[in-house]
């Protein structure tokens, strides 16, 4: 009976060799259907493929290189897999250094695609169980090489390392995507696998290259879930993308342990390259060099050549940890993220922490020089720690640069916030200034981590509810690195430690025209109703725009102010008669409508058509009785000036003041009904005409006598013959448009209107 079942199973390894149909699943090692992966594999070749083929290792294997797999198998799948609690490793050597398919390879793919190598040992699973190594210090440079057409593949769960010695060659790689102009793989993924290690490491873990001599990409590759070790780029593409495709980087642990290299030194690199790219929730904790000789630049994240309309987004990244250049060679520039292309990068939530660095001509956390680039800079922590005087949380040279709602702190007292314009900026404030709109929201404060020295940045003592990390949340951020879902305040950088809605809210309010300050105070957390010192907002974009984020609790009760330290600053809600608002419970955007009191007015004169322009202009008003007047400054045909502006000046929003000229006569003062009030910080003002007119010079116009009368319900109008009336709101809308005949009369609720009489505009309060 055992004579029978020997020739029965020679019998079947006679047929496969000789192209028999096959599918199923073939055990392989000691006591398997094959003993060696090679030798399944080349039945495989030489078969016809009926249905899925499972590859069952059952133990330990030494194989000999090269193991090449190249079938027609149509949409079947080969899969090699370790049996049920199996952990098996496969160990290869005599790699050929050939040209071809299996150069310097362990275990090729060779234009096969569907191909699926799955480390657990259970169906489904996550286990890391089976590890192909590669023991060949000679030609054993790729373990993995899939080449040319090879798509919808899959390795996971897969320990891929080398035995000591490896290859000392520059082109040892874990993972060698090869394109050819037979094709490219698309549709491809690496999850869950370790690649290389910090002494035995490859100089790339993952390489993903197209055919650049035939323009064919690779496309919809996934790199997630992994720990990836490399030398000079342990995650690598050229050639990859192409328009309406994506590309992931997603949940790994990367290390550059560079040694002693002579080239530019990269973790993450993308070279030609189109469609989105994104690099999500991974941690670059280590990133070292020890150059002996060149100037090369060692870079976290970069990428060259994008094509146009590519998008690269990195949201929930640490980046920091062990951060080295021991060697005697001097980098030109060290820099966690290297921005080159000129694709649209967002940058969102990230973690980026230098550590202190002393060997580089440059030393950045964000390297900005692609020369039509846009980043958009939002809600991360960026952390410089070396004290140098070219070292800098962002440094731009060209681009369009969108940056707000970060931490940008260095902790050196000679390194700088940023550079830019050609110029370093030492403190966020100088960089604020700069003349660029950058970081307005933005805060600088230190920030406590788990273990930075280890790349753990996972806030944490006292920045754990630290408001000035708070932001609001970014639509396409919606969870942290740690997939907790994010709230409506979020954490700036990849980390939301716990929920920053419950314990702070952002405020954004609407001022009059012309505010230059705003504050608001309440019963804020630390801050009870302070109006010494009270809470300040930042002046947004968008005119008369302010907001911030403050710790408060709910049920915070609050009223804003435009100056500090008297409560007549604060809002009103009517100017006559003048009345207080009142405290305010949370509303996410409120409107300011009057100021009760303001430090300053400015006043901005012009003049209607039609009326000319006096060679001098004064204004009197109740301030100070109506007694020395104020002269002021003329440019062009307008003039300007200011009521207050000394410390402790309070102009009420009910001030009354009024407009003369001496030019033609003494005192001859504006046609305005009663006089006007200083509602806003900054009054722009028209008058209409002089009790005795100014000449036009060059024109001959007509006067009408128009007089301008508020009435306990509205206002009234009377002039000689018939005009074109307009009546608009403060804001500029229409109320009324008609042709009156000597007079004009409508009804109104309290507020500020203007009014347009043949084409002669004057503001009034009713």
């Amino acid at each position: 009976m055992r004579k029978f079942t020997l020739l029965m199973a020679f019998l079947a390894t006679t047929m496969l060799s000789f192209g028999a149909d096959m599918s199923g699943t073939y055990t392989v090692g000691t006591g398997g259907t094959y003993a060696t992966l090679g030798a399944a594999v080349t039945d495989l070749n030489a078969a016809t493929i009926t249905g899925n083929v499972v590859f069952e290792i059952i133990s330990d294997i030494s194989e000999t290189a090269p193991v090449k797999m190249a079938v027609a198998n149509g949409s079947y799948t080969i899969t090699v897999k370790p049996a049920a609690t199996k952990t098996p490793t496969l160990t290869f050597s005599g790699c050929v250094a050939t040209a071809g398919a299996t150069q310097y390879t362990g275990f090729t793919v060779d234009n096969t695609s569907n191909v699926i190598i799955d480390g657990s040992n259970t169906a489904g699973g996550t286990s890391k169980d089976m590890t192909f190594k590669m023991n060949d210090a000679t030609n054993g440079r790729n373990i993995i090489q899939l080449y040319g057409n090879c798509d919808n593949s899959i390795v996971k769960n897969l320990n891929i390392t080398y035995q000591s010695p490896m290859s000392s060659a520059n082109s040892t790689r874990g993972i060698y995507l090869n394109g050819q102009s037979t094709g490219a793989c698309d549709n491809f993924t690496v999850e869950n696998c370790v690649i290389g290690s910090a002494t035995l490491t490859p100089y790339y873990g993952l390489g993903a290259t197209g055919s650049s001599g035939s323009s064919i990409y690779c496309t919809n590759i996934i790199v997630k879930n992994n720990d990836i070790y490399g030398r000079i780029r342990p995650v690598y593409f050229y050639y990859v993308g192409t328009s309406g495709t994506s590309t992931q980087v997603e949940n790994n642990t990367i290390s550059t342990f560079g040694g002693v290299n002579g080239t530019t030194t990269y973790t993450i690199m993308w070279n030609t390259w189109a469609g989105t790219l994104n690099i999500l929730n991974n941690k670059l904790i280590n990133l070292t060099v020890a150059n002996t000789s060149g100037t090369s630049g060692v870079y976290g994240i970069s990428g060259l050549t994008a094509a146009a309309g590519s998008t690269v987004n990195v949201f929930n990244n640490f980046v920091g940890g062990n951060i080295a250049s021991t060697g005697v060679a001097v980098p030109a520039v060290f820099s966690l993220m290297y921005i080159q292309d000129n694709a649209t990068y967002n940058v969102f939530n990230n973690t980026f922490d230098f550590q202190n660095l002393t060997n580089a001509t440059e030393k950045s956390n964000i390297h900005i020089s692609g020369s039509n680039c846009i980043v958009n800079l939002k809600n991360n922590i960026i952390i410089n720690n070396t004290d140098a005087t070219n070292a800098y949380c962002v440094w731009k040279s060209n681009g369009t640069l969108n940056s707000d709602y970060n931490n940008l702190y260095v902790s050196g007292a000679s390194a700088n916030i940023g550079y830019v314009a050609s110029s370093a900026k030492k403190t966020l404030t100088d960089w604020q200034a700069a003349g660029f709109n950058y970081d307005k929201n933005s805060k600088s404060v230190p920030v406590f981590f788990t273990n930075a020295a280890t790349g753990d940045l996972h806030l944490a003592g006292a920045s754990v509810n630290d408001v000035n990390l708070a932001a609001p949340l970014q639509a396409t951020v919606t969870n942290d690195i740690d997939g907790t879902v994010r709230t409506a305040i979020t954490y700036k950088g990849a980390h939301q430690p716990s929920d920053m809605t419950a314990v702070s809210k952002q405020f954004t309010v609407t001022v009059p025209n012309g505010t230059e300050k705003v504050y608001i105070a309440g019963d804020f957390t630390g801050k009870s109703w302070d109006k010494t010192d009270p809470l300040q907002l930042t002046a947004q974009t968008t005119a008369n725009v302010f907001s911030g984020i403050f710790l408060c609790a709910d049920g915070v009760e609050y009223k804003y102010l435009c100056e500090k330290g008297d409560w007549d600053y604060q809002e009103a809600t009517s100017v006559d008669p003048l009345t207080e608002k009142g405290n305010r419970t949370y509303n996410a955007n409120d409107v300011v409508d009057f100021w009760k009191a303001m430090p300053k007015v400015t006043l901005n004169v012009s003049f209607a058509s039609g009326q000319g322009i006096p060679a001098n202009l004064f204004v009197k008003g109740s301030w100070n009785a109506w007694a020395t007047p104020i002269e002021l400054t003329k440019s062009g045909d307008t003039y300007s000036g200011f009521l207050g502006g000394n410390p402790g000046d309070k102009i009420y929003s009910n001030t009354e003041y009024k407009y003369y000229t001496n030019d033609i006569t003494t005192d001859n003062w504006e046609v305005f009904s009663g006089n006007r009030w200083s509602i806003y910080p900054t009054m722009t003002d028209v008058i209409a005409s002089f009790t005795t007119p100014i000449p036009v010079t060059g024109f001959d116009l007509p006067e009408m006598d128009v007089r301008i009368i508020r009435t306990q319900s509205g206002i009234t109008a009377e002039f000689d013959g018939s005009a074109n009336v307009e009546l608009y709101s403060i804001n500029g809308a229409m109320i009324d448009k008609t042709v009156a005949y000597g007079s004009y009369t409508r009804d109104l609720n309290p507020g500020a209107y203007i009014i347009r009489i043949n084409g002669k505009a004057t503001k009034f309060i009713r």
